[in-house]
């Protein structure tokens, strides 16, 4: 599961790390030896279930994490988030930049256009299947709304980012599924954004867990508040 470390601003320098959306148990292990783990991934009540009528939508989940901050009484967080879940961690992060101390978007797009056709054509594809047969198939209904998000979001403009000055770790595959000048703009774009390139493909945390959570951990030791 992605992860994210929180700050409770009342317990002073005490970091206390929760997770936001899907990295490996061997991610969460690490982590969880240098910072204490949040005991909940997500809102105990998400805002609207799956084929309710209302679609999925990054500023919905956004919410959701919002909601299971303040839930578990979390004032900031260190969030990490990949794929989706990275961004649903920038659009937080754009949402509500007061919570949010460093951010780190592992694999993360700001439009469906960043992400290689090879792999975003067979979405658009499987989306259009889905959508055609949604009214006969509870099944096809499910798979339209998931495979939508992936076709019609996120739609984050880079001009964003330039006002976004949390310290952000862009980490990604040297064969990542995202295209590369797609990764180079977002973190080009963050006023204090740093990229890392680890060999491998868009699953680098759960392929080569050693090497990005020494990245991760690296990023967080190096930005500390009383290191900058």
């Amino acid at each position: 599961m992605p992860w994210h470390t929180s700050r409770t601003l009342s317990a002073g320098e005490t970091d206390r790390p929760c997770c936001c959306s899907t990295a490996t148990e061997r991610t969460g292990a690490i982590l969880s030896t240098r910072w204490a783990r949040s005991p909940s991934t997500t809102p105990s009540t998400p805002s609207t279930p799956v084929g309710t009528g209302s679609p999925f939508t990054m500023a919905r989940f956004a919410q959701d994490l919002l909601d299971f901050m303040d839930e578990q009484k979390l004032e900031r967080a260190h969030l990490l988030g990949f794929s989706d879940g990275g961004n649903i961690a920038l659009t937080f992060a754009l949402l509500h930049p007061e919570r949010v101390d460093r951010l780190i978007l592992n694999g993360a797009n700001l439009a469906p256009s960043g992400v290689k056709p090879q792999i975003q054509i067979p979405i658009v594809l499987g989306y259009a299947a889905a959508s055609l047969f949604a009214r006969l198939s509870p099944k096809a209904k499910h798979n339209a709304e998931i495979l939508g998000l992936m076709v019609k979001e996120p739609r984050i403009p880079a001009e964003a980012l330039r006002k976004l000055y949390i310290p952000t770790l862009v980490i990604v595959g040297t064969r990542d599924m995202i295209r590369d000048s797609h990764t180079l703009l977002i973190a080009g774009s963050l006023p204090n954004g740093r990229l890392e390139m680890i060999v491998g493909d868009h699953f680098i945390a759960a392929k080569n867990p050693d090497e990005f959570n020494e990245a991760v951990a690296a990023f967080l030791a190096d930005t500390r508040s009383d290191r900058i």
